[in-house]
């Protein structure tokens, strides 16, 4: 019996190793269908790249035959430059007697103003003093007139009452 049940255990056990061979063959073969269409995807989208790249170069290639230099740029524009330029040249020689002129009499008369709050502190108290005095009368003299046109706005709406 001993026997019996050595041959049924080494039975069983061959049936389960042949059991687990089997799947273990069947594991491998998936795994090595899925590892190959892995690699086919990966090498399809690496060659649609590469081919992708090559379409780019192309066409900056292209657009870079397109492209204008600056130089050729710069020759369309030149005329228009050397107008303004001339144009610019003719007023400066139309308006040299004023420019010449006006900016030296201003210097003048503000180097003299300068000088004179330099030299004469007293004089500039005094002229201080006398516009805020002026300042001051002017906006009395508002504040009255505002005053009497008020005055007579009233003095008119009550003459309209009394005559109604």
């Amino acid at each position: 019996m001993l026997l019996f049940i050595c041959l049924t255990r080494f039975l069983l056990s061959e049936r389960q190793t042949k059991k687990s061979t089997a799947r273990t063959m069947a594991f491998q073969t998936q795994k090595k269908v899925l590892y190959d269409s892995a690699r086919q995807t990966s090498h399809s989208l690496v060659q649609a790249g590469l081919s992708r790249l090559d379409e780019i170069k192309e066409s900056l290639h292209e657009l870079k035959k397109q492209e204008r230099s600056l130089e050729s740029h710069l020759h369309e524009f030149l005329p228009t430059i050397k107008a303004q330029d001339e144009h610019y040249t003719t007023l400066i020689a139309q308006y040299s007697s004023m420019h010449d002129h006006l900016f030296p009499s201003r210097v003048k008369i503000t180097d003299e103003a300068s000088g004179m709050i330099r030299n004469c502190p007293a004089l500039r108290e005094e002229a201080l003093e006398h516009a805020l005095i002026c300042a001051r009368e002017e906006v009395d003299a508002a504040r009255i007139r505002r005053k009497n046109a008020a005055d007579a706005s009233d003095l008119l709406k009550k003459y309209k009452l009394l005559l109604q």
